[in-house]
């Protein structure tokens, strides 16, 4: 009976000693191995992620001289908010070849939700028909603008000699928000 109680404690020795390891050893090294894989995972995504970009960026810049004039043409579409020049020019260019008296108040600056726009104002005379003109090929031009007001009436107070002139002629006023760089 003394071998049965040693093998009992022997046993139980051994179980204990088995549970004690499972707990404390065994499983701390396997959750410390699925961290570790989880982290590995994560690492390879991320380089993948990361490759990728890398990959079209390489791609973007083998195809830039593709893309170039296309992105000159968008720059274009917006009026420079440091130097408008070049969009006064285009105004006054236009009003000159369809005879309009154009007179441009000094341009403001303003954002609306992280979009800059140059806001011009500007009265102008001439004939109706060349004042309509005037207005399409603003909206039809090469900038991005959007017209915000327009005030058209009589061109009044002319001389006798000027009269025939003065039925058809207009004054008018105009404000636009032009989308800016």
């Amino acid at each position: 009976m003394e071998t049965k109680k040693t093998i009992y404690i022997i046993t139980s020795a051994f179980f204990l000693a088995a549970v004690f390891l499972a707990m404390f050893v065994i499983y701390p090294l396997s959750q410390e191995i699925s961290q570790k894989s989880n982290e590995l995972i994560m690492q390879k995504d991320s380089r993948l992620f990361l490759e990728g970009q890398f990959n079209e960026v390489k791609s973007f810049k083998e195809k830039y001289a593709d893309y170039r004039q296309n992105l000159d043409k968008i720059d274009g579409l917006f009026v420079d908010s440091q130097n408008p020049v070049g969009f006064i020019e285009y105004l006054e260019k236009i009003a000159s070849e369809l005879g309009v008296d154009l007179k441009i108040s000094a341009p403001t600056l303003s954002k609306e939700s992280s979009v800059l726009y140059e806001n011009f104002q500007f009265s102008s005379s001439g004939s109706f028909s060349g004042t309509l003109k005037f207005i399409g090929k603003l909206e039809s031009g090469p900038y991005l603008i959007q017209i915000q007001n327009i005030n058209i009436g009589s061109n009044k107070g002319v001389a006798n000699a000027e009269k025939q002139a003065a039925l058809t002629g207009v004054k008018s006023s105009i404000s636009i928000k032009a989308l800016a760089k």
